[in-house]
C-alpha cells in the first residue's frame, strides 16, 4: 500500500504539482515553445493539455529519462482529479 491509497480528494496543490519535477518542467516548456508550464494550473488544467499529459503518463510515453515514468497510483490520482474537475486545492 502506498501513501497515494490513503487520498481520497486529489488536488492541484496535494498531491498533483508534486508529481511535476524541475526537469519536466523545463522540459515540456522548451519543447512546447513556453505554452506548457508544468508548474501552472492555468498551464496543466487548459482544454490543449490536461487529456494529452493523461494519454502521455498513462501509456508511459512521458516523463522522459532521466525522470521516471509515474506510478500506477500517480496515474489513477491524476485521473481522479480530472475526473472530478480538476479542484485547484
Amino acid at each position: 500500500m502506498s501513501y497515494f491509497d490513503e487520498i481520497t480528494n486529489p488536488t492541484w496543490e496535494y498531491p498533483i504539482k508534486s508529481f511535476f519535477n524541475a526537469i519536466d518542467i523545463n522540459h515540456m516548456l522548451s519543447v512546447s515553445g513556453g505554452t506548457l508550464n508544468l508548474e501552472k494550473y492555468e498551464d496543466v488544467t487548459s482544454d490543449k493539455w490536461r487529456e494529452q499529459i493523461y494519454q502521455r503518463v498513462s501509456t508511459k510515453t512521458m516523463p522522459d529519462p532521466p525522470s521516471q515514468h509515474w506510478s500506477d497510483e500517480m496515474i489513477a490520482l491524476y485521473r481522479k482529479w480530472l475526473d472530478n474537475g480538476y479542484p485547484e486545492a
